[in-house]
């Protein structure tokens, strides 16, 4: 089953938002939260209801939860919460069918001949009214020439016409696209509590990965698993960390790091205390000289 929508409805609020990034070929990755949603089109908007409500539904069965993690609504009332949708531009023009196409060749054919038919048969009249007249003296013929170049000038008109209608047809085809969306990840923060090695709980809010839905048709990695685990290992060098019974997995090398930082501002605070004092004593000092 895939997904799509019209290419509109992803890049509708890019140009002001910069919500889109083009990352290989026609792959794009559009993020989006609740302020994008709301400053969507009405119609736009429920488009891209419809393509999160299925994506949250399709994780949902993919994962065997009785109820989506991932709805349209949801992402409007947690307004903390950020999805990045990964989507493919089809242009539709391409996909359409040789017969199709061939209908088109044969339309446009058709048009130039009868546009040619017309053109000769007034031309002929043209003339025939000419011949009637040569002997009506020089006006007369001069007025039949400017007939003939009027008919002439209208037949372009009506050529040039054709061409831009065809002009703007085959534009109309090259832009209309849809987009087939492959894959999204849902992040936010939460509200965690952390047991450690030493039997202490930690309360924390970090950015954590909340759903996920991926096509069938490309790799994916799904929840803390061995192969997740063995990738973040292998590639970010993470390695340590306790299970938990909420299932979320946050490695060691996260509390060093905050150990890192709290250190870090430890010290700034204290060579900016050190600098008061210093500064506090030169002044004394200058006070009693």
């Amino acid at each position: 089953m895939e997904i799509k929508c019209p290419v509109t409805c992803l890049g509708s609020v890019s140009p002001s938002a910069g919500n889109v990034c083009k990352i290989e070929g026609s792959n794009y990755i559009t993020m989006w939260n609740s302020y994008l949603l709301g400053r969507m089109a009405l119609k736009e908007r429920e488009e891209m209801k419809k393509v999160i409500d299925d994506m949250g539904m399709l994780s949902a069965q993919a994962q065997h939860l009785n109820t989506p993690v991932t709805s349209f609504d949801r992402l409007n009332i947690f307004r903390s919460q950020r999805l990045y949708v990964l989507w493919r531009r089809v242009d539709t023009s391409a996909s359409s069918s040789a017969q199709g196409l061939l209908t088109g060749y044969q339309n446009n054919e058709n048009d130039h001949a009868g546009c040619n038919n017309v053109q000769e048969q007034e031309q002929q009249e043209v003339l025939e009214d000419s011949n009637k007249v040569l002997g009506t003296g020089v006006e007369a013929l001069l007025q039949q020439q400017r007939k003939l170049k009027l008919v002439e000038a209208m037949l372009m008109e009506k050529q040039e016409n054709g061409v831009v209608a065809r002009e703007e047809e085959e534009k109309r085809r090259t832009t209309t696209a849809m987009a087939v969306i492959e894959g999204m990840l849902k992040v936010g923060t939460k509200d965690l509590f952390i047991r450690r090695y030493d039997g202490t709980v930690h309360e924390m809010s970090p950015l954590c990965v909340l759903d996920f839905y991926v096509h069938y048709s490309y790799q994916r990695y799904d929840r803390p698993s061995t192969k997740l685990i063995s990738f973040l290992q292998k590639h970010y060098g993470l390695i340590k960390y306790v299970p938990q019974a909420t299932q979320f997995v946050v490695f060691d090398a996260y509390f060093e790091r905050m150990k890192e930082e709290k250190v870090a501002a430890n010290k700034n605070q204290h060579t900016k205390k050190s600098m008061l004092e210093k500064r506090n004593t030169i002044f004394m000092k200058d006070n009693w000289r």
